[in-house]
């Protein structure tokens, strides 16, 4: 089972690019079931996942000031299978400061 994880700070007021662009798994195969777990180190942060169609849109997401990495299985975002092609996921800061947000995919 693949797994992408990584860290991203989000900016103040301002949307970040694909966090997975040029990952070895960012073009996923039909029917692989796609976990997304997320978590922020404050409150403020939404995602939108799009895979072909719009998986999550602007969802909030869990905050955990102590932890940086998302804990499995707590902090699940969404579950789906996929109809294949592009995985996007994108984080939104909706406050006046940066926030470092931690996510993890993976791939069944």
């Amino acid at each position: 089972m693949p797994t992408i994880q990584d860290l991203v700070t989000v900016p103040l007021n301002g949307v970040t690019a694909n966090v997975i662009a040029g990952q070895f798994y960012e073009n996923i195969p039909r029917g692989a079931r796609v976990r997304v777990y997320a978590v922020g180190a404050a409150t403020g942060v939404r995602a939108t996942i799009l895979n072909g169609i719009p998986v999550v849109q602007d969802q909030a997401i869990k905050f955990n000031a102590t932890s940086q990495f998302p804990t499995v299985p707590d902090d699940l975002l969404t579950e789906f299978v996929a109809p294949g092609g592009k995985l996007d996921i994108r984080f939104r800061n909706t406050t006046a400061g940066n926030i470092v947000t931690g996510f993890r995919v993976d791939l069944n």
